[in-house]
């Protein structure tokens, strides 16, 4: 069912906290919950923390940024943060781990590292990984009993620093799954010869783009944001990621376009001031040449679909 735009609810971490149909380890940065009760009616959230929802059992379906997921046991999925969720179903025997996580404490784990999430999650948009059975049993078995263990033991004086180091672990082998899978892609020799500064403004440029309402914006917004020059934001990208700072954007807008078009009663006129685009025409061009049909048409065809 299409929703109207006022049913987008930003959910802050905080928000999140307060739910009542939570169960589990929650502190200033990190949610951990096994049990969830009384979710009886949903509307789009768009979250501006990062969510991980591992499959234990059954099967689940969601959507995000109007991208349809579906996971099965062994399966979990990565959300970054500021993306939308507007639906999820899930088969009644759905049995499931979900971890949130705040930007603050997700870029504090991963250190030096955090260029391997960006790389994942931003540029190969790796949404969904599957843990190997192995090591789901040896691995994952033992963190969940932990974790079940430390949220019962609410007097243990270690309790949140050994959740945080737990959580260490399981990033550190997402980030190791994806350095072994840009070594065969042939992208690690590009990424491990960036300077330092170069990946911590690339960092933050994927942080701006994620916290921009308006993401239409030339190049040079960005870089005046980040104190430096458009060439070199450009130049940090390439060098980077192989792609221009521009495809990023654009990446960025066609994402809230196919969101507002496939999700939302809006008109074409909103959806194109709400993108930050001058006048409608522009709009229209825009979509037809990177979605290959006019708004109307892509939305039509969507909801045929």
């Amino acid at each position: 069912m299409k929703q109207k735009m006022d049913d987008v609810r930003k959910m802050e971490f905080s928000d999140f906290q307060e739910l009542p149909w939570i169960k589990g380890y929650l502190d200033s940065d990190v949610i951990l919950v096994n049990e969830l009760n009384g979710l009886k009616e949903y509307c789009a959230l768009k979250m501006n923390f990062n969510i991980f929802i591992e499959c234990l059992e059954g099967k689940m379906e969601i959507i995000v940024n109007s991208e349809r997921y579906e996971l099965t046991a062994g399966h979990v999925f990565i959300g970054p943060s500021n993306q939308i969720i507007s639906w999820l179903n899930a088969s009644p025997d759905f049995k499931f781990g979900m971890l949130c996580l705040t930007d603050r404490i997700l870029q504090s784990l991963l250190a030096s590292n955090v260029d391997v999430w960006n790389r994942a999650v931003y540029m190969s948009r790796e949404h969904v990984v599957s843990i190997r059975p192995k090591l789901a049993d040896q691995f994952g078995s033992g963190i969940n009993m932990l974790l079940k263990n430390i949220m019962d033991d609410k007097e243990n004086p270690f309790r949140e620093e050994i959740v945080r180091s737990l959580l260490h672990i399981c990033l550190l082998m997402f980030c190791a799954k994806q350095k072994m899978k840009d070594k065969n892609d042939g992208d690690t020799e590009r990424t491990s010869g960036a300077p330092a500064q170069g990946k911590a403004i690339f960092a933050k440029f994927c942080e701006l783009l994620r916290e921009e309402e308006i993401k239409h914006r030339p190049v040079y917004y960005y870089a005046e944001k980040l104190c430096i020059s458009a060439k070199y934001l450009s130049f940090i990208c390439k060098e980077i990621t192989g792609r221009s700072a521009n495809d990023f954007v654009k990446q960025a807008v066609l994402s809230d376009a196919n969101f507002y078009l496939c999700n939302t009663t809006m008109s074409m006129k909103e959806i194109s001031a709400r993108l930050g685009f001058s006048n409608i025409s522009f709009f229209g061009k825009y979509i037809k040449t990177n979605f290959g049909v006019s708004p109307s048409e892509y939305r039509k065809r969507f909801l045929q679909k």
